[in-house]
């Protein structure tokens, strides 16, 4: 009898909000053993992926198993305690495990043993582990929330050396973020200019478009990013080569 043991680990972070996973390998939702790894082995080649849903104190956890050969699986899920050994969970012998009354900020890990059997003979065994921790939704933050801009920036007109007004792009978020600011000028972007106003230039004449970026940076997000950015619309700001005391020059191209 040919006997394989393999060991898979996945760490799984669930909230009521949603969930998100970090593996040790790789960025997945599943974690997989296969026994291609088993020189011995040639009669079977079983494969088990194991991965849950979290929803507040509840998860379901679900072992799905691929094989060459179809034979009969059973299953045997274990409690994984700190130092590495497994206690039974008795009456936990399907594919799923269910679970309930899971306390916030806890973390649970758990095992699976699939065994296959063809025409009586234990043909693999593989050992799967998941690690689930609960996590506090009311401290999750899924996406850093956009920013709301107060007011719209206003286009207007000036004379060259006029003092202008500030254009105003103040923006609030209820969830702890940090806002920043970027302002541009016909796409371009103003070095320096990083707070909630800015001034246009009227130093030189012709038509300029404003626009800001506004960013919220929240240090709890967890699942898509924790920088969410909302864009102004432009402000058109024209400066005319006249002064406002008339006694600017202005120049006719007659050609």
């Amino acid at each position: 009898m040919k006997i394989k043991k393999l060991f898979g680990t996945m760490m799984v972070l669930f909230a009521a909000l949603g969930l998100f996973v970090s593996c040790s390998h790789n960025v997945s939702s599943t974690s997989s053993t296969s026994g291609t790894t088993d020189e011995e082995l040639t009669s079977s080649e079983l494969t088990v992926s194991t991965t849950a849903e979290v929803s507040a104190t509840t998860a379901v956890i679900k072992a799905t198993v691929t094989s060459s050969e179809d034979g009969e699986l059973t299953y045997q899920w274990f409690n994984v305690l700190d130092d590495g050994s497994l206690t039974i969970i008795y009456g936990a012998t399907s594919a799923t495990l269910s679970l309930s009354d899971l306390e916030t900020g806890t973390t649970y890990t758990y095992c699976v043993k699939v065994t296959e059997t063809v025409d009586g003979t234990v043909t693999s065994i593989v050992y799967s582990k998941i690690v689930i921790q609960i996590l506090d939704s009311s401290n999750i933050v899924v996406n850093a929330e956009a920013p709301v801009l107060a007011n719209e920036l206003s286009s207007a007109s000036y004379y060259v050396g006029d003092t202008a007004d500030a254009l105003d792009a103040s923006a609030t978020v209820i969830d702890g973020g940090v806002i920043t600011y970027q302002w541009y000028v016909d796409d371009e972007e103003i070095s320096g200019a990083t707070s909630a106003t800015y001034k246009p230039s009227t130093e030189t004449a012709g038509t300029f478009t404003y626009k800001v970026i506004v960013t919220n940076t929240n240090s709890s997000s967890e699942i898509n990013g924790s920088a969410t950015s909302e864009t102004s619309a432009t402000a058109t700001i024209k400066v005319s080569s006249a002064s406002s005391d008339g006694t600017g020059s202005i120049y006719i191209d007659f050609n």
